[in-house]
């Protein structure tokens, strides 16, 4: 689905809803998509909030602020993060950005994949990003599709 037809769905999304966090979620990251860190970090904080054991609002309200260049602020909200969101690679990524104060360490990371690569048909196939280094398990996983 592209940002424009994301954007219609949220337009078309009964005012009862609209309060939810999912909507919520999903209109932030239509905010993000479309490079409106303003209007997506707030969203974000309150998810943070509101799901205090989950990752999702902490990792997001953070890239905002690290985009936004406001380091210190996007630090406390990493400091605050569950425990949980502390072995995802985006985690050490943020905490390596906001050591060197720019966004030169940047997901995603290439690690070892065991396993169906499309856990039989469930996920996407595998799409390399111009941003992911070609190594032979990247290159082994694209082979099995």
């Amino acid at each position: 689905m592209d940002l424009d037809e994301a954007w219609k769905k949220l337009e078309q999304t009964p005012p009862s809803v609209r309060a939810h966090p999912l909507f919520q979620l999903r209109q932030a990251m239509a905010y993000g998509a479309d490079w409106d860190y303003e209007r997506a970090l707030p969203i974000y904080l309150e998810l943070c909030e509101t799901w205090p054991n989950d990752a999702v609002g902490f990792a997001n309200a953070c890239d905002c602020l690290i985009n936004l260049g406001r380091w210190v602020e996007a630090e406390a909200v990493l400091d605050r993060a569950p425990p949980c969101y502390h072995r995802f690679h985006l985690y050490r990524s943020h905490r390596e950005n906001l050591k060197q104060r720019n966004l030169v360490c940047s997901p995603p990371r290439t690690v070892p994949f065991r396993g169906q690569p499309d856990l039989g048909g469930v996920l996407r196939p595998l799409q390399l990003l111009k941003s992911q280094p070609l190594t032979g398990a990247v290159l082994a996983a694209s082979d099995c599709l």
